[in-house]
């Protein structure tokens, strides 16, 4: 999961679904809610964009790029084959 990633690497994180307030400190926020990515992009340095780490295929990545922020993607990303190309 994106939280044991998180945990595995050492960043402090908050969960959206636990209701905490990222701090100062927080180094990653995880987005496990619905309706939420581009609030989450807009106060973001980075997006990293979920599910292209397994051959499930990765989410949209024109919303994180829309925000002008850098965007990272696993290697799964066929289903947005073109759009990962232009960006």
């Amino acid at each position: 999961t994106a939280k044991e990633l998180v945990q595995k690497a050492g960043f402090s994180y908050t969960l959206r679904s636990s209701g905490e307030i990222p701090s100062g400190s927080t180094q990653v926020v995880i987005g496990d809610t619905m309706g939420e990515l581009m609030l989450l992009y807009g106060i973001a340095d980075l997006a990293f964009v979920g599910g292209s780490l397994v051959e499930r295929g990765g989410h949209n990545p024109l919303e994180a790029a829309a925000h002008a922020i850098p965007v990272l993607m696993g290697p799964h990303t066929f289903n947005f084959k073109d759009i990962c190309a232009k960006l």
